[in-house]
């Protein structure tokens, strides 16, 4: 055999045939995957935004809370809501604004606050969402009986620091400020009364919900003995929301307001007194726009695919076009070069060598 030669690998013509047969069709196969992911990349987080965000929400408040929902809430969209609908559980206003809510310092209510701690009891709290300038005045005092463990009066922002707090009661971070409640702070003492009284005054800096909590450390195992339980007594000062310029008001159990294309308007609601329950909830839920969502997670995906897909296939199909179609024309051109090669063996002389074996000598003989 020759130095350096090397066969000729080539598939069978059978093979050749189906190898390129496929190439347009992985083309298409990728181009359907690719337009498939979009839409459904777009549809699952037009989804997810949806239901997480912009359907129904639910919070919990209290009597006489006074809450912006453009706060509080995260479904409050001009963008993404043509209609949102507010309903309470119980009697209360609510108002529709041109601009986001502002609180005017200037305008207070005054809410008594009267908290009762037994001895038994870990602890007693009274939460409430307060606005910027908003105050707690509050005394508290030991009732007649042996003093147990260590008490304090304890004030907290936001729900986190409260989780906090129950975890760890010596958590200093997670309170604003406490007062301790001395032996000698006596409910009864008639002389001097509000002297001999723990007393705790705070007020706020912004908008959130707070605790007022009486700690009493360990609780008492057995109910019955007679140990000085903690009573309260002061008052919330609540600030409220400036709503003179209201566009809208009511007073329904359920209030729904159009919201026009890109406005900021804002919703106040206000926790009218329900004697029944002091706690209070309302839902939220946005009226879609379906206009913006359609045009966001419909039309934004279809520019996207096209102009991609119509690179994809300029750029990658016709490249494996003309791929095998140089493929070919070099398979064609080898198949000429051997048939060139044949015909010119046939036609041209054979040259027979053969030896005498008995003197050696060489003879070529034409054939």
């Amino acid at each position: 055999m020759r130095q350096g030669f090397r066969p000729m690998l080539e598939p069978p013509k059978h093979r050749k045939a189906v190898v390129e047969a496929r190439r347009p069709g992985l083309c298409i196969f990728l181009t359907v995957v690719v337009v498939v992911l979009v839409f459904t990349i777009f549809g699952v987080s037009g989804w997810n935004v949806f239901v997480h965000r912009f359907d129904t929400n639910t919070q919990y408040f209290h009597t006489f809370d006074e809450v912006s929902m453009g706060e509080v809430g995260n479904d409050l969209s001009a963008t993404f809501c043509e209609g949102y609908k507010v309903t309470m559980s119980g009697p209360g206003h609510v108002y529709l604004l041109p601009h986001s809510a502002v609180v005017n310092t200037s305008d207070v209510q005054y809410t008594p606050v009267d908290m009762r701690q037994q001895p038994f009891m870990v602890f007693n709290v009274k939460s409430a969402y307060l606005l910027t300038g908003s105050a707690v005045n509050v005394t508290a005092c030991l009732e007649k009986g042996s003093f147990g463990p260590p008490a304090k009066v304890v004030f907290i922002k936001g729900d986190r620091n409260f989780e906090s707090w129950r975890k760890d009661n010596e958590c200093h971070d997670c309170v604003l400020k406490h007062v301790t409640i001395h032996e000698n702070d006596i409910c009864d003492r008639e002389r001097d009364r509000e002297a001999h009284r723990a007393r705790l005054y705070y007020q706020v800096m912004e908008n959130d919900k707070y605790f007022l909590v009486i700690y009493y450390g360990r609780p008492q195992q057995d109910p019955h003995m007679r140990s000085a339980g903690i009573k309260l007594h002061g008052e919330l000062i609540h600030t409220q929301f400036d709503v003179s310029n209201a566009e809208q008001v009511c007073k329904s159990s359920s209030c729904v307001f159009e919201l026009p294309w890109m406005s900021n308007k804002d919703v106040v609601v206000k926790f009218d007194f329900f004697p029944w329950n002091s706690f209070r909830n309302v839902t939220t839920e946005c009226q879609a726009r379906l206009i913006f969502w359609s045009l966001l997670f419909g039309t934004l995906p279809v520019v996207c695919v096209v102009p991609v897909m119509a690179l994809f296939g300029v750029f990658f199909c016709r490249r494996t076009r003309r791929n095998a179609k140089a493929l070919r024309a070099k398979h064609e051109e080898r198949r000429q070069m051997r048939e060139r090669m044949s015909q010119g063996k046939n036609k041209g002389p054979i040259h027979i060598i053969t030896q005498n074996e008995d003197y050696g000598s060489v003879a070529i003989q034409d054939g």
